[in-house]
């Protein structure tokens, strides 16, 4: 193999390696005043049924993230409608 050719793999690898940590999230904890844990845990469930209605990409991977995160902005405004707040 070429030095070239390692070259390119290598930076293929850390620009993957990079966009990967970009897209990864710190936990995010819902907050409703006075909720139980009985309500949070329908609304966290019924929220992501919802969010799971967002129809598949054909685009391949660049579809695929795409999709995520259009699941994570309908749960996020589904939580959101139901009066909890997110905190990091």
């Amino acid at each position: 193999m070429t030095r070239t050719r390692i070259a390119v793999r290598a930076v293929l690898i850390l620009g993957l390696v990079a966009f990967l940590a970009g897209c990864a999230r710190q936990p995010i904890k819902w907050y409703r005043d006075r909720a139980t844990q009985e309500e949070f845990a329908r609304d966290n469930r019924e929220c992501e049924m919802e969010s799971m209605r967002v129809p598949k990409s054909r685009s391949g991977l660049a579809g695929d993230t795409d999709r995520e995160r259009m699941k994570w902005q309908q749960y996020e405004e589904c939580m959101q409608a139901r009066g909890y707040t997110s905190r990091p």
